[in-house]
C-alpha cells in the first residue's frame, strides 16, 4: 500500500532539502545519486541544485555512447559549485553480459575522478539504472556520500 499523497510530498521535500544541504556543505568532491523514476521529477532536482548553487551548476549529459565521463565532469566542474550528471541510463543495458565502457572507465579512474572534480557530483537516474551502475562501477558506487529518492504523486506520474 502506498503512502498518503501528502506524506509522499513531505518525503520528497525532505529528500530535496537533504540534497541541497549536502551540496551547500560539501567543500570537496562528494558523490551523490538521485533516483528519479518519473522523468518529470528530474526538473525538481535540477531546480533544487540551481537554487543551492546560486545557479553555478555544471551539467553533463552522459548519453553520448563515446563520452569520457571523467573529462566531461571535470570540465563541467570548472567554475561550478556542483555538477549534475544526467543520461547515464542511456549508457547501460541491464540485459548485457558486459558492463558499460564509459562507466567501467570511470570506475577504473575513480581516484582521478576525485582529484579532478573538487565539487559535489550528483548523478540522476532511474532505479534500474542505479542498480546497473552499482554492478558496472562497484568501486565508484562504494565512494558515494549520499543516495536520495525523489518520488511523485499520481498527477506528476500521469503528466
Amino acid at each position: 500500500m502506498s503512502a498518503h499523497p501528502a506524506a509522499r510530498a513531505v518525503d520528497r521535500e525532505l529528500e530535496l532539502r537533504a540534497l541541497a544541504t549536502m551540496v551547500k556543505l560539501a567543500r570537496r568532491f562528494t558523490l551523490a545519486f538521485v533516483v528519479v523514476n518519473e522523468p518529470v521529477l528530474a526538473g525538481l532536482v535540477l531546480q533544487t541544485l540551481l537554487d543551492a548553487t546560486g545557479e553555478r551548476l555544471g551539467v553533463v549529459d552522459a548519453s553520448p555512447a563515446d563520452i569520457d565521463l571523467l573529462a566531461a565532469t571535470a570540465e563541467a566542474a570548472v567554475g561550478s559549485v556542483a555538477v549534475l550528471v544526467t543520461g547515464v541510463e542511456s549508457l547501460l543495458d541491464a540485459t548485457a553480459a558486459t558492463v558499460s565502457a564509459p562507466l567501467a572507465q570511470l570506475n577504473l579512474q575513480r581516484t582521478a575522478f576525485v582529484e579532478r572534480c573538487p565539487v559535489p557530483v550528483v548523478f540522476v537516474l532511474p532505479q534500474w539504472g542505479l542498480q546497473e551502475l552499482a554492478r558496472s562501477a562497484p568501486d565508484l558506487w562504494a565512494v558515494r556520500s549520499g543516495l536520495y529518492r525523489i518520488t511523485g504523486d499520481r498527477s506528476e506520474i500521469q503528466a
